[in-house]
């Protein structure tokens, strides 16, 4: 029930976005444009948010704290073998743009889904967080 009210929360007519295999889903808001060229990657109004996701055959492990600075992680929103939510440091994109990569992992029998959600300087922290919470496997 949580999970539908939070894609509800996103926009009136959620698009779900499927890896390339099919075994894991995202949800991103209506007015984001699938990329025709590369399956999983969806990118909001202006390109100020993209989100992509994928299936890996790994375990969800937490990230140990020096693991986690060498990754250029900036904080941690979970870290657990339930789900591992960071924020890393911002970055310079080839076109120049600065962007802010988040990632978040969740276990799926037998590995995970991961998803990465790219957001230019001063993106909302909760509509990430909102986007991140629907991650799911593919029924």
């Amino acid at each position: 029930m949580i999970s539908f009210l939070l894609v509800m929360a996103l926009s009136v007519d959620p698009v779900v976005l499927k890896d390339r295999k099919n075994v894991c889903q995202i949800v991103v808001p209506s007015d984001f444009k699938l990329d025709s060229n590369f399956p999983g990657l969806a990118k909001g109004p202006g390109d100020a948010v993209e989100v992509a996701v994928f299936s890996s055959p790994g375990a969800v492990k937490p990230i140990a704290e020096a693991v986690g600075k060498m990754m250029g992680i900036e904080k941690f929103v979970d870290n657990t073998a339930a789900r591992v939510f960071y924020q890393s440091k911002q970055v310079k994109l080839n076109d120049g743009r600065m962007s802010t990569p988040w990632t978040v992992k969740i276990p799926r029998p037998p590995g995970q889904c991961f998803a990465t959600i790219n957001v230019a300087p001063g993106g909302q922290e909760d509509f990430v967080k909102k986007i991140a919470a629907t991650i799911s496997a593919a029924p």
